[in-house]
């Protein structure tokens, strides 16, 4: 009997220690669990992450291409931009030089500066190499030898010319001839005469006292008076200064007609004799016979602008 509960209190120690020992397994099973858990966990929690860097390190490298390829479109509408923007303002400069080149033909007649403008759009042409380009290229090439071939006129020489006559015109001499009185025969005819052809004698001879008859040569020049003299000189320089007029404006009527009633009037009314007179008509006559009106050209350039 005294053994048993020596026993029992034995098996119950042995019990007790089983019991504490499996509890410790199993919590160290637990803490071993817990512990695998968190490190998988962890562990899962890191591959997402990565994945998660990863998706946005390639968003990242994404943006940045398109962001790259939006600054290259950008950048290609800026140099379109820039070469559309050149290539209006070389057009506008093209125009604005041929439309200058016409009126410097049509208006002032300047066939040096007509070139020239010519030349200038030729030459900013150059770099262009469409089909309208190389069209218009060739039109100014045409233009250019229409102009080349065209008669000068040296204005600038004509109008010196002239001026240099006008200067001259005051030194034309005029006819001085003395007026010549017509007297009857002497009076000791008139006793030879009957009554009354002495009646008529002595009525002439008076008269003669009163009347002066001039005899000119039919080819003899007229005679101004001292204040018609004035007015004769102002009128050759007022036709020698529409001459002018005519030079300056192409117009051959005006020059002409006004260079033809200025040789007339020289021819009319003074001495044809004098070195003056025969010097200024010679440099009249050549003067008359150029042309200051060539025949009117048209730019064909000007109608493709």
């Amino acid at each position: 009997m005294t053994d048993e509960p020596a026993v029992l209190e034995k098996s119950f120690r042995l019990s007790l220690g089983k019991i504490r020992i499996f509890f410790s397994i199993l919590l160290m099973l637990i803490l071993l669990g817990g512990f695998g858990y968190g490190y998988l966990e962890n562990a899962r929690m890191k591959v997402q992450l990565a994945q998660l860097v990863g998706v946005q390190q390639k968003r990242d490298v994404t943006s940045e291409q398109a962001i790259a390829e939006l600054q290259k479109t950008v950048n290609a509408m800026q140099l379109s931009m820039q070469k559309s923007q050149s290539e209006w303002q070389a057009a506008s400069e093209i125009k604005y030089l041929i439309t200058m080149a016409n009126d410097q033909l049509q208006f002032t007649h300047n066939i040096n500066m007509t070139m020239q403008l010519l030349q200038q759009a030729d030459k900013a042409l150059q770099s262009s190499n469409d089909a309208h380009s190389l069209e218009l290229r060739k039109a100014l090439a045409l233009d250019l030898a229409n102009l080349e071939a065209k008669p000068k006129v040296d204005v600038t020489s004509i109008y010196l010319r002239l001026n240099a006559l006008n200067d001259l015109m005051d030194k034309l001499p005029l006819p001085m001839q003395p007026l010549m009185a017509d007297h009857s025969q002497s009076a000791g005819k008139m006793n030879e005469t009957s009554a009354w052809k002495s009646m008529v004698n002595s009525t002439v001879q008076g008269l003669s006292k009163i009347v002066i008859v001039r005899k000119n040569d039919a080819s003899a020049l007229p005679i101004i008076m001292p204040d018609e003299k004035i007015f004769l000189y102002q009128n050759l320089h007022a036709e020698l200064a529409s001459a002018s007029w005519g030079l300056l404006h192409e117009n051959a009527v005006v020059y002409t007609e006004s260079l033809a009633r200025t040789i007339a009037w020289i021819e009319q009314y003074f001495v044809q004799d004098a070195q003056e007179t025969k010097s200024i008509l010679q440099q009249l006559t050549e003067l008359q016979k150029m042309n200051v009106q060539p025949a009117a050209m048209t730019l064909t350039s000007y109608s493709m602008i």
